[in-house]
């Protein structure tokens, strides 16, 4: 009986070459002492495939001939070990045992040696196994095929490991030729986690510990494990995907051993070497191990000391704060061309900021959402600098020479400068910062313009531009921020960046949805993750959270940003009675809790969308009518602004009178606090610090729409003095919120007639005016008084209901009505 066997807990590269050795001896049995659990999964979809034998079936005198796959190491072949003893091949029955070897791991001191051996240093033994098959011209099948292909992506990380060869990636473009569904292979490969191993995940994450090593930066993480859990290459190959190491070292307390994992993407850090003194073994880039009788930081320890060894050097351990520019390609690349595409003011701008930095020696930056808006094609002229030196220094200087004027802010070293015109720039120290407990303010000191970027919220917001003479529009980029502007990608720098600051979560919902991009999955979770956390929010200072929340709700369309906090679970922190949908799940499938029952949750969910969308039609409608009355709309004047920054890039912000701007935000603020009451809003604008003026329109704008709602209902005709003294003193958001929740509410007969109401009382009556003077009033005998107030109105309300129309018929009014 010939039996083919490969290694306990096997892998795909495992499975994969048992099936292509089956293919070059289709009459032996397969035989797996134990396979990963994403291995076994993958078994339960296609075990009719592969007829394996199980072990405990197969009786070792009845062994012909032993062929080993992916493995030479005479522990991890099962109860097979006993056919081999010193390196002879007698059997329990004193015959010979012809042993066949294929396998690509490095050689070891007391490997397996056998009749003829297939060894290649090659990214996966399949790949030597599939070289064998073509060319004895074995067909493969799409099933095969699939099988080899995962094999092969998992032990060369889908081609990226450095001990990937040509050799696998000509195997892969045969197996695609043989129909292989690299759906499957994407499938299992890139397998979610499950919840225990996210728990597990966070906690390495926690653990990690940063170290450079010949320049080169790895990490080592730990973990305590209480109960048994498979296939934790998984979790190693998330920890390379999140935090991109050189290497990593993982080591996992479990059924009181310690399980040493390591991955290398530089073969000058030989992770087998390193393992092999401690007991484990691998190749190059992958290697495993298993320690006995020692505590996870004795394992630890005795990592460190076989490092240093095997790598002849002192390891220096790093703060994590400065892990993430080492663990990236810097990119700096020049794009002055684009920077000719800017106002031709700016470029002056810089150029005399430019030539400051020099003089003072140094190096400066424009930074953020003016670098990010470049790329995109968007004009912005918020321009702020960040100095590598004195910020304040620099600050000072610039502001002598073109004689503005300069506040600045000792404790942040920031400063902002106002030029002649009114027009200001802010200036920042490079800097870094530390938080003695999550949301509180930091601890300011100088630092690279690396480290000050690594304190940004995400990749598309952490690029700068130098504006020095020598270097000007050189682009620098760590994290890749070119790349995800490109991919329309919000990432986030750091997996503790929302527990710094939470409101970098709103600023992520914002971002999200007013460019289109979408959060990639880590940084969903993290959101997920921290907003799990009440008492983190607790202790955020609320003004902030309301001028994110402001910044969302006056986008043109914030319907997709407000669903998109309730997916997310933030608007609970506004109120837990807000709702709009329910919660998205993890991207490793866990779903959130959804609190309310789902049907009273869909059907509250239906309700404020179908309002949302209301206030943004009725808006729209409004603001054509303000307009003509002379108002000036949210979206006009942005553009305007715009306008005034392309031609002086300077321009102060826009006049525009308060009576006449619609606040886009306050409209849809009370849109989403309509289920609450008068009691709940008054608590929530205390609580998100709104000021007196703001907290009254809420408050008065949530009233007034009741009652107007309510009074319309009962009246079937109005005057229109009477439609004037009933919305005379109501705001314009309240007017245009009326008319949006009339029409969620309402059948379109009875909500035509409050917009009807609304759109006459601002076209035809808001701004109405009479001749009537109080002089006038006193020469017709009228005595001057408390009088004179009401016949004023009176006046007003026969204008309105066009009894009268000149100066005479308001004079034949008041006699009429007045004189006696």
């Amino acid at each position: 009986m010939d039996v083919i066997v490969t290694h306990t807990n096997a892998d795909f590269d495992a499975l994969a070459s048992l099936v292509a050795a089956s293919l070059l001896y289709p009459e032996a049995c397969l035989v797996m002492p134990g396979s990963h659990e994403h291995v076994d999964e993958f078994l339960n979809t296609c075990q009719h495939h592969i007829p394996f034998v199980k072990i405990n079936k197969i009786p070792l005198e009845q062994v012909t001939r032993l062929i080993i796959v992916d493995t030479r190491q005479l522990g991890r072949i099962g109860k097979f070990k006993d056919l081999i003893k010193d390196s002879t091949f007698n059997g329990k029955n004193g015959k010979k045992i012809p042993v066949h070897i294929f396998d690509h791991h490095p050689a070891k001191v007391n490997d397996i040696t056998g009749e003829m051996m297939v060894i290649r240093q090659v990214g996966a033994t399949t790949t030597i196994l599939l070289e064998e098959i073509i060319k004895r011209g074995i067909p493969v099948s799409p099933i095969h095929a699939t099988i080899f292909s995962l094999g092969i992506y998992e032990d060369t990380g889908s081609l990226t490991f450095p001990t990937t060869t040509p050799a696998d990636i000509e195997a892969i473009a045969t197996l695609v030729s043989c129909q292989a569904n690299l759906q499957v292979v994407s499938d299992f490969i890139n397998k979610e986690l499950t919840p225990k191993q996210v728990m597990i995940l966070s906690d390495l994450l926690k653990s990690q510990k940063v170290y450079l090593l010949h320049g080169r930066v790895i990490f080592i993480v730990k973990a305590v494990i209480n109960e048994y859990i498979g296939d934790l290459s998984i979790l190693i190959h998330k920890m390379m995907d999140i935090e991109k190491p050189v290497a990593l070292f993982c080591l996992f307390e479990m059924e009181q051993r310690i399980w040493l994992i390591a991955r290398s993407r530089d073969k000058a850090i030989n992770v087998a070497e390193i393992l092999k003194g401690i007991g484990g073994g691998g190749h190059v880039c992958a290697a495993s191990g298993v320690m006995r009788d020692k505590s996870i930081l004795e394992a630890e320890k005795s990592l460190l000391r076989e490092i240093e060894m095997v790598t002849e050097t002192t390891l220096k351990e790093l703060p994590n704060e400065y892990f993430l520019p080492l663990q990236r390609l810097s990119q700096i690349h020049s794009i002055k061309s684009l920077m000719k595409k800017i106002p031709s003011a700016i470029q002056n701008l810089f150029q005399e900021i430019g030539q400051t930095g020099d003089s003072l020696g140094y190096p400066v930056f424009v930074i953020g959402g003016f670098v990010r808006d470049l790329l995109l094609g968007k004009d912005n002229f918020d321009i702020d600098i960040v100095v590598e030196g004195d910020g304040i220094c620099f600050a000072k200087e610039f502001t002598r020479k073109i004689e503005g004027q300069c506040k600045t802010h000792q404790r942040f070293k920031t400063a902002v400068i106002t030029l002649q015109d009114g027009f200001k720039i802010d200036v920042a120290t490079a800097r870094r910062e530390h938080y003695d407990h999550p949301s509180a303010l930091p601890r300011v000191e100088k630092s690279p313009i690396m480290e000050d970027l690594l304190r940004r919220d995400f990749t598309i917001n952490a690029m700068a531009i130098q504006i020095n003479k020598n270097n000007y529009g050189n682009l620098i980029d760590f994290f890749g921020g070119e790349r995800d502007i490109k991919d329309r990608v919000i990432r986030v720098l750091h997996t503790k960046s929302f527990i710094d600051d939470p409101t970098r979560i709103f600023r992520a919902i914002r971002f999200e949805t007013r460019l289109n991009f979408h959060l990639d999955a880590l940084t969903q979770d993290l959101i997920l993750e921290a907003t799990a956390d009440e008492p983190l929010f607790e202790r955020l200072a609320n003004q902030r959270v309301k001028d994110e929340l402001i910044q969302i709700l006056d986008d043109e369309k914030p319907q997709t940003a407000i669903r998109r906090l309730e997916e997310l679970g933030v608007l609970k922190y506004i109120h837990p009675s807000i709702a709009v949908t329910t919660r998205v799940a993890h991207s490793d499938g866990r779903s959130p809790s959804a609190g309310r029952a789902p049907s009273a949750r869909r059907a509250s969910s239906k309700r404020l969308h179908n309002l949302l969308e209301k206030v943004m039609e009725s808006l729209f409608y409004f603001e054509i009518i303000i307009n003509k009355q002379g108002g000036v709309s949210d979206a006009a004047d942005r553009e305007a602004s715009s306008d005034r920054g392309a031609s002086s890039a300077r321009g102060a912000s826009s006049a525009r009178g308060a009576s006449s701007r619609v606040e886009h935000w306050l409209i849809y603020f009370l849109a989403l606090t309509d289920n609450l009451k008068i009691s709940q809003i008054e608590e929530v604008t205390r609580h998100l610090k709104f000021t007196s003026a703001q907290q009254e329109k809420v408050v008065n704008g949530k009233k007034d729409a009741a009652r107007i709602i309510n009074y319309l209902r009962l009246k079937k005709d109005l005057n229109p003095s009477a439609i004037y003294r009933l919305l005379n003193k109501m705001s314009l958001e309240a007017l245009i919120f009326v008319v949006a929740k009339a029409e969620a509410l309402f059948q379109q007969g009875f909500s035509c007639k409050i917009k009807k109401a609304v759109a006459d009382y601002l076209f035809f009556m808001k701004d109405e005016t009479i001749f009537m003077t109080g002089n006038k009033l006193k020469q017709m005998g009228i005595l001057p008084g408390p009088i004179y107030k009401k016949i004023m109105q009176d006046i007003l309300y026969a204008r309105i209901d066009k009894y009268v129309q000149t100066m005479e018929d308001e004079i034949r009014w008041v006699k009429e009505r007045w004189v006696k």
